[in-house]
């Protein structure tokens, strides 16, 4: 029995623009973080490789840190193999944070564009794989290849696009990937966790990014534990998902149709969220995306300031304002002349003209009622 642990698309290094310096260090810190449980998994189960199916680095802007970081993570393990195919976001060229790092004899790193295989017969394995050169990498690197060992496991750690010819980054036809004569296929670039499958004898599976980097890219992220092993049938591969990441990035969509008052609306969407932040083990980083026809005016930053201790970090709100409860058209008081003076505004094509508009008809109606102004 042999165990590997496939893992993809760490980006590390991201540069995380959209928040502060500190949060974007933290953020990068993180990662490492998430990238060093992996490899604590791996060594607990007791793999004898860990398949890195591409961009483990963000761009070609890395640090010195970073590789002595991870030179240091695969020098811990020395029993274990550590098979690299670098992806289109770390391509194999002449500034590769590969051609620079000082890694230790136990990582392997595919360097071209032509497939070719690490073979380790002490473990009974053969990796094949290939290097993008470049950000783009417009052929299907299996064409007219067969893995040529049988009396090893062969399996693919590679960068590719599945059943799309005309991408540009290794299109590779999923039919291929049972005529190449592989037992298991590593893949990486596709961040989502995708369904494993099985064409022929051969599995395959994108391991999905190992951590979520911002609501792109949400839902569980994690890695493949891969078992290889040998029956009276052949060869058996079996497979679990793993994760590693402490969070998680999720969209929570509330419908406010039936929430009649900003309070209301509130509770609403703290009972959507309440699953979410109960869960102890896992931070969810929320997104709140609010929809439906409502009467009043909902302020995205207030909600976002009000539930930040419950994780939301970001508020979508896509509700229409809704004049239907208010009558205002067959009000022929000041109130109603008030309304058709704004109306036009209200019916803009500029969201930020309706915008304005719903605030002066919030804080005229008050004012005319009587109420005090808080703007």
């Amino acid at each position: 029995m042999l165990k590997l642990l496939h893992i993809a698309d760490l980006h590390l290094d991201s540069r995380f623009a959209g928040l502060s310096l500190s949060e974007s260090a933290k953020r990068r810190a993180d990662m490492r973080a998430v990238f060093k449980n992996a490899l604590d998994f791996a060594n607990a189960e007791g793999c004898k490789a860990v398949l890195i199916s591409g961009d483990l680095f963000d761009s070609e802007y890395y640090t010195a840190d970073t590789l002595d970081f991870l030179s240091e993570c695969f020098a811990a393990m020395p029993k274990c193999r550590f098979i690299i195919a670098p992806g289109n976001h770390d391509p194999y060229n002449s500034t590769s944070p590969y051609r620079f790092a000082s890694f230790p004899e136990n990582v392997f790193v595919f360097k071209s564009e032509d497939i070719s295989a690490f073979i380790l017969d002490d473990i009974g394995l053969a990796v094949y794989g290939y290097a993008f050169t470049s950000s783009v990498y417009g052929k299907n690197p299996l064409d007219g290849f067969s893995a040529t060992s049988d009396s090893l496991f062969n399996v693919l750690c590679a960068h590719t696009e599945l059943d799309n010819p005309i991408s540009s980054y290794a299109p590779i036809p999923v039919r291929a990937l049972s005529f190449a004569g592989f037992d298991y296929a590593a893949l990486g670039h596709i961040h989502t966790k995708e369904e494993i499958g099985r064409v022929g004898d051969t599995v395959y599976a994108y391991s999905g990014c190992i951590a979520g980097r911002d609501h792109s890219e949400h839902g569980e992220k994690g890695g493949v534990l891969v078992t290889l092993d040998t029956s009276g049938q052949g060869k058996t591969v079996n497979t679990k998902r793993v994760r590693f990441c402490p969070w998680i990035y999720k969209t929570v969509n509330v419908a406010l149709e039936n929430a009649l008052t900003e309070e209301s609306a509130m509770e609403t969407i703290t009972d959507r969220i309440r699953p979410y932040f109960l869960t102890r083990d896992i931070e969810h980083i929320i997104r709140l995306r609010l929809t439906g026809e409502v009467s009043y005016e909902l302020e995205a930053d207030d909600i976002r300031r009000s539930l930040a201790p419950f994780g939301v970090a970001d508020v979508q709100n896509e509700t229409v304002f809704s004049y239907s409860s208010l009558s205002l058209d067959e009000d022929f008081s000041l109130r109603g002349e008030f309304y058709r003076v704004l109306k036009p505004l209200l019916t803009s094509d500029d969201p930020s003209v309706r915008k304005n508009a719903v605030r002066a008809l919030k804080y005229g109606l008050s004012a005319l009622g009587g109420c005090d102004i808080e703007v």
